[in-house]
Order: structure tokens, then C-alpha cells, then sequence
């Protein structure tokens, strides 16, 4: 399917879809090279290896999530309000219904493994495709990396255990540790509470070394041992684009089934596949 196909049946789409599919990318959205260098003149008390064990190990408890999400979206043509309800779990199943302000399902999405699809209610129409960034932006119009829906909701941006063979930069200011690494050539930039060793703020810079996204964490939550932000706060730096999500209700590790996880699809729909 050619962009200018997508972007024309975009263009066709109602209101609701729009702002459903904006909900879902940045959902979906959001996160993630130069030998380790300690910085002796800086007085931690943890090293990066127990910083990296710490988040990572917050993570690794995260075995399934039911959620109830407020989402707003501050965006330069489009100012929404939806409730999403978020089910997840591991290794890779996830389904999110998204309402808008009248309580309406506007949109659900499933993705599994390599696959994503993406149903429209409202409209009657699927697409269906690999979880990718081009595949992204065919549906949304806005280009971005998939990521991990996990490290989103659990505050942990682009920190895993792998990273401490590409940090540059450790600091402390004030009470924060503040971790520089690369991925594949860009910069993130995280700060961690000292204490309780939880992000609170992630950034990620483009291959010009221009920052592009901000994460800001608030109002860490525990949930059967897991360590949740009840608040996050996404920005795109270069644009008018704004979303904050809000946990109003969460429950961790109660062994969701699979069975709901199905996506119920009516014969009758449009169905558009997003090619390789």
C-alpha cells in the first residue's frame, strides 16, 4: 500500500479515529554505543551496576498488567480526552480498548509477537501489519520507534541491563544520579532518584545529538512489588505534541488468561494489510 493510498483513506477517516490511533501510538509508544567511564571525582553511593540491576529487576517482576489509563493529548491540531483499559502479558500479548469522552469504543488494538492490528469500530475498519516504524506512520501519519509497552508503563525508559557496556557519562546532581549511554549511535539521558533508584526523567536524542523525546515519571506506585509511575508525561521537543497519562486503576501478576486477549472482528470489515 503507497503512502499516498493510506494518507488518502486517512484523510476520509472520521475525528474519532484520529485521535484513537494518536492515543494508541503513544501507548505504544516511546524508548530506547562507547566504553563504560567511571567518574572517580563523583561521590556515589550506588554503583551503575546496582542503578541497572535495580530498574531492570523492577521489570523483570512485571509478569502481567490489567490498568485503567486517563490519556490527554496536546497535539498542534487536536486537544482529546479518552479512558484506555490496558491488559498485558508477558512475553508479548497486549490489547487496548480505547473510549472517548462519551464512553464509546473508538478503537482496540492486539499485538502479539510480530503482529499488530488495529480495529476501528466506528468505521468498521482493520489494519493489520508488523508492529514497525514505517508500518507507524502509514497508520498514524507520525514516524516512530516501537517499543517496549512494558518499559513505558514501569518508568524504566530505555535502561536494560546490556546498557552498562555503553555508558559515557555518570553524574549526581542533587539528589539524583543522572545516566548517560548510547543506543545504536544516539544518546538517552535518565534521571534517577538517588534513593529509591527509579527513573524520574528520560531523554532521547536524535543522530544529530538534538533532543527529541521527553519522559517525565511522577508518583511512583507499588503493585504487588512492582514500582509503577501513576503519572507520565510525554513530549515530542520539536513539536506541538504533548500526552499525559494518568494510572487510575492497576492490577499486577493476577495470571490473565489468554482468552482475553481476543480481538472480536466482525465479518464485515475493511481490512487494509500493511505489506512488509
Amino acid at each position: 500500500m503507497s503512502h499516498a493510498v493510506v494518507r488518502s483513506w486517512w484523510s476520509q477517516t472520521n475525528r474519532y479515529n484520529g485521535t484513537a490511533v494518536l492515543i494508541l501510538t503513544l501507548l505504544l509508544l516511546f524508548l530506547r554505543c562507547a566504553p563504560f567511564l567511571p567518574f572517580s571525582s563523583v561521590p556515589m553511593e550506588a554503583t551503575p551496576e546496582q542503578i541497572v540491576e535495580a530498574i531492570s529487576n523492577n521489570l523483570d517482576h512485571l509478569q502481567d498488567l490489567e490498568a485503567k489509563v486517563a490519556i490527554h493529548i496536546d497535539a498542534s491540531d487536536i486537544q482529546e480526552t479518552a479512558v484506555a483499559k490496558v491488559l498485558f502479558r508477558q512475553p508479548d500479548w497486549l490489547k487496548i480498548e480505547i473510549k472517548g469522552p462519551l464512553g464509546v469504543t473508538v478503537a482496540n488494538v492486539q499485538m502479539q509477537g510480530d503482529t499488530i492490528r488495529v480495529y476501528y469500530p466506528l468505521s468498521k475498519i482493520l489494519l493489520q501489519g508488523r508492529p514497525t516504524a514505517e508500518h507507524f506512520e502509514l497508520m498514524t501519519g507520525i514516524q516512530i520507534d516501537v517499543s517496549d509497552f512494558r518499559s513505558l508503563l514501569a518508568g524504566q525508559g530505555g535502561v536494560t541491563r546490556n546498557v552498562l557496556n555503553d555508558v559515557v557519562d555518570v553524574q549526581v546532581e542533587g539528589r539524583e544520579y543522572v545516566f548517560s549511554h548510547m543506543y545504536y549511535g544516539r544518546r538517552q539521558k535518565h534521571w534517577i532518584d538517588g534513593k529509591k533508584l527509579l527513573i524520574t526523567r528520560s531523554e532521547f536524542y536524535d543522530d544529530q545529538d538534538q533532543l527529541d523525546v521527553r519522559h517525565i515519571y511522577r508518583h511512583y506506585e507499588e503493585f504487588d512489588s512492582v514500582q509503577l509511575p501513576t503519572k507520565i508525561h510525554i513530549e515530542k521537543v520539536r513539536e506541538r505534541y504533548r500526552v499525559g497519562m494518568t494510572l487510575k486503576e492497576g492490577a499486577v501478576n493476577k495470571g490473565l488468561a489468554k482468552d482475553r486477549f481476543r480481538l472480536n472482528i466482525p465479518s464485515d470489515v475493511e481490512r487494509i494489510e500493511l505489506s512488509h
